[in-house]
């Protein structure tokens, strides 16, 4: 096992790093479609007559990749609320029936907290 002092070192010059400033911008435009996508699961559940097993599995997978990516890029508001709509969906997902008022509490946590990304990046 080689030292940790021949590992690359972070640039700790003070000067951002550019390339991630770029994907950090590009992370929170893309979370307007994420945003699009969770409404439209939204509409889905409220419309959906008897099983819901689909849209719910569909829900925890965006959550769950909303939540990895809000981690990388440091969107911590994002990450709680799309951490706690994971946890509702898998639990929904294991008890039919019995977390969807959870489900959409936190369904329209996370959706909140989108539209005020969205404000903010309007505002730029």
């Amino acid at each position: 096992m080689r030292s940790t002092e021949y590992w690359p070192r972070a640039d700790d010059s003070g000067v951002p790093d550019m390339r991630f400033e770029q994907l950090r911008g590009a992370y929170f435009d893309r979370l307007q479609g994420d945003r699009a996508q969770l409404a439209a699961i939204r509409l889905e559940l409220g419309e959906m007559p008897g099983s819901k097993a689909t849209a719910i599995e569909h829900l925890r997978q965006l959550a769950h990749r909303m939540c990895g990516a809000a981690a990388i890029f440091e969107a911590g508001d994002i990450f709680m609320a799309a951490e706690i709509l994971e946890r509702a969906a898998t639990d929904a997902a294991r008890t039919p029936g019995a977390g969807s008022p959870a489900v959409h509490t936190a369904l329209d946590t996370l959706l909140n907290q989108l539209s005020l990304v969205g404000a903010t990046c309007r505002s730029r």
